[in-house]
């Protein structure tokens, strides 16, 4: 075989992926001819999917070990031939192991390496009514890792300020405290809960001629019933935020609605 030319060895078909294939790419640099009777074991590993070149792999020959350059390239020289154990190892990549048959002189072996599948997960999040809020997320992606961390914070529309507030979370998250955080190891759905604040409602009924005090005044809200004191006060608390009717009713007076 010519320097820089296509090997011509194929080995090794294991768990549906072909490990070490056919080169289809020139190496660099055909390391110089071993002594009589010596091997050469030299060539290129690439990314099975992309075929892009893989730096940092670690070949390892029996008791020998090597790391690729940026082109993917590897060698071992001055061998004696017979039987190996090749093993191709890098994080992110499936570990490749073939044994392998070295005969005297140049063995050109180009190797394809597959990289570890990684699980992807969505995160669907929304918001129960009312809808007064959004959820931001980050980061905010289509899918995630597995281990992946997301950070969701509710947030109240501005002109539900002071009306409504956060509540809690549920689905694949928990606690009231607007800010959270979910750990992807599964598709997830997360739903943010807002409430209305508690609103009270008070005042003073007089005469509108004289200005006294009127006690006895039956006011109604909402289905709801206080009679003035004698200062001619009256309170409701614990209202939902909204529009509502009041009625102010009194023998000798005239009806108010408002």
């Amino acid at each position: 075989m010519k320097d820089g030319k296509k090997a011509a060895v194929v080995l090794g078909v294991g768990a549906g992926i072909t490990a070490i294939y056919l080169a289809t790419r020139e190496v660099k640099a055909k390391p110089p001819p071993p002594p009589p009777g010596k091997a050469t074991l030299y060539g290129l590993i690439a990314d099975a999917t992309t075929g892009n070149p893989l730096l940092g792999v670690k070949v390892t020959l029996v008791s020998l070990e090597t790391y690729t350059d940026s082109d993917g390239y590897y060698a071992f020289i001055n061998l004696d031939p017979g039987h190996y154990t090749l093993t191709c190892e890098k994080e992110g990549y499936e570990m490749i192991s073939e044994d392998i048959t070295l005969k005297a002189g140049d063995n050109p072996l180009n190797v394809a390496m597959a990289p570890i599948p990684v699980a992807k997960y969505t995160l669907d999040v929304s918001v129960a009514a009312p809808a007064v809020g959004y959820v931001s997320v980050s980061p905010d992606k289509p899918a995630y890792g597995a281990g992946e961390v997301v950070t969701l914070t509710a947030i109240l529309d501005s002109w539900a300020v002071g009306s409504y507030e956060f509540d809690h979370w549920s689905g694949d998250a928990s606690g009231t405290s607007p800010v959270t955080t979910v750990t992807m190891d599964r598709n997830k759905v997360v739903v943010a809960h807002f409430v209305a604040l508690a609103a009270n409602l008070s005042g003073i009924v007089t005469d509108s001629d004289t200005g006294y005090a009127l006690a006895g005044v039956k006011v109604t809200i909402d289905g709801k019933v206080d009679y003035t004191d004698a200062s001619g006060a009256y309170a409701f608390a614990g209202l939902t935020p909204g529009s509502y009717t009041v009625t102010f009713e009194k023998a000798g007076y005239e009806t108010i609605t408002r």
